[in-house]
């Protein structure tokens, strides 16, 4: 037909008659094209509609040059003698995949793509560098290979026991050790839900496991899951970042102040220090993600919107749709981060902005409703801004991990020439002395650290069943001066 006339540039007399390997030589793979065709035909069980082949070929034109070409052929129908061939030139299909594949390998996190089971379907170059495989050792695993301790249904698209729910891979391998009551496991509280029928990892929300490479070595990793579906099924994208520095740098703070507090040493300079460093330590990531990471971006954003402007066909606008969603679900993740390192509101707008961001970001995530009361006759110095903002963090992020609570109410209040804060919520409760026993969970030191290090104090009331209060006063001027 006339497409076929202009997609070739012969004229129709030069077709008539010919084989269709004058048009289409070889398949993909090299094989004679109309050798594939008889065998894809023949062994093909009929259908409804006849028996039917589909392969990419590579096609010729007049002009000697060649294009990527997908082939369909199939019966004639009724009985005819013959074979109805089908030829569309999918070059625009071919340079899209090219430029979403240098898009992916671009992407500084590492990608990983796994089917229903769990399998490795792709990854990116920096997964290769973050875990030390080469990819083709990687496919066709599972995903227990990078993350060993995973929940199970980090890759699982289906509420379990559904029908279309797909099985765990055989070799899963989930913790089997016991969460405690108050402070669960990332993976002891996901367990509890899958044993409850519910899905354990949401899409889009970054969770904390251990990664291991190909050396053995283990190492904190933070991973976003996402969802897509094509033409092979569902898939989960599981976006990956090295949390060892971050990681290291707290556990490193909360080592020397462990060591400080049980050798008895009072020097309240060094712990001043300390809390300095870490201040500084947040300013510093914050400028990198900022410099670095969403520029990254960024860039990638402005060079899709820059292959959206060429691309034609409503498929592929669909796939650049979600892969311009998922870079500004990135960016929007990164800008939230620079925000928890350094609030703009602190500095621009004052301590009650700044609280107000973050319990509207917190009701926005976990729908925990709040309530703000303000008894501040005047805005506190900035180095009190800071140190009351840090310790109210610390303890409603104890509130939205721990706390199961519907409701949280924040009071700030004059005292003497001080300030106090008040964090009162309606959760479950816990046993403050069994929770600041346990090794390894020093929220609650480092926020009773804070204060007393300027001369104040912290206070924590809880009982299981009846919620948590956590209070604490520091001087209105805390002069900070370590010797740093």
């Amino acid at each position: 037909n006339a497409p076929v006339l202009h997609m070739f540039g012969y004229p129709r007399t030069d077709l008539i008659g010919e084989p269709i390997t004058k048009l289409v030589p070889v398949s993909r793979l090299g094989e004679p094209v109309d050798e594939l065709i008889y065998r894809l035909l023949s062994r093909e069980p009929p259908g409804e509609l006849g028996p039917e082949a589909q392969f990419t070929g590579t096609g010729r034109r007049r002009d000697g040059s060649t294009f990527p070409v997908q082939v369909s052929a199939s019966l004639m129908p009724h009985g005819q003698r013959g074979v109805a061939v089908v030829l569309r030139d999918i070059s625009d299909i071919n340079r899209a995949e090219t430029r979403y594949q240098a898009l992916f390998e671009a992407l500084p996190d590492a990608l990983v793509v796994v089917d229903g089971n769990g399998r490795i379907t792709l990854v990116n170059a920096a997964a290769e560098r973050l875990f030390g495989y080469p990819r083709e050792e990687l496919l066709e695993r599972t995903v227990d290979t990078l993350l060993p301790e995973h929940p199970v249904t980090l890759y699982r698209t289906e509420e379990p026991g559904s029908p279309d729910a797909p099985h765990a891979a055989p070799d899963a391998n989930p913790r089997d050790s016991g969460p405690n009551p108050r402070r669960p496991s990332a993976a002891g509280s996901k367990r509890e839900n899958e044993m409850n029928g519910k899905s354990a990892v949401e899409p889009d929300k970054s969770i904390e496991l251990i990664g291991r490479k190909r050396d053995g070595t283990d190492f904190p990793v933070a991973v976003t899951v996402g969802r897509m579906l094509t033409d092979e099924g569902p898939r989960t994208v599981l976006s990956m970042r090295d949390m060892t520095e971050a990681a290291s740098s707290r556990q490193a703070l909360e080592h020397s102040i462990e060591m400080l507090r049980a050798a008895g040493v009072e020097h309240r300079n060094v712990l001043v220090d300390l809390v300095g460093a870490h201040e500084r330590e947040r300013q510093r990531i914050a400028a990198g993600i900022h410099d670095d990471s969403l520029q990254v971006i960024t860039a990638a954003a402005l060079r899709m919107q820059q292959l959206r402007r060429r691309l034609r066909d409503p498929d592929d606008l669909k796939v650049l749709a979600k892969v311009e969603e998922t870079i500004r679900l990135a960016a929007d993740r990164l800008r939230r981060m620079i925000f928890d390192f350094r609030p703009p509101a602190l500095e621009h707008e004052g301590l009650v902005a700044a609280l107000k961001v973050y319990l509207e970001q917190l009701h926005n995530e976990t729908k925990i409703s709040y309530e703000l009361d303000n008894r501040l006759e005047s805005e506190p110095p900035m180095q009190t801004r800071v140190l009351i903002y840090r310790i109210a963090q610390d303890a409603l992020m104890n509130v939205r991990l721990h706390s199961r609570a519907s409701n949280v109410t924040v009071r700030l209040s004059e005292v003497d020439t001080g300030i106090l804060t008040e964090i009162i919520d309606n959760g479950v409760g816990y046993n403050p002395m069994e929770a600041e026993a346990e090794p390894g969970h020093l929220g609650l030191t480092l926020m009773r650290d804070r204060a007393e290090i300027v001369g104040g104090w912290c206070r924590i009331e809880s009982a299981p069943g009846a919620g948590t209060t956590v209070e604490f006063w520091v001087p209105r001027e805390v002069g900070m001066t370590g010797t740093g």
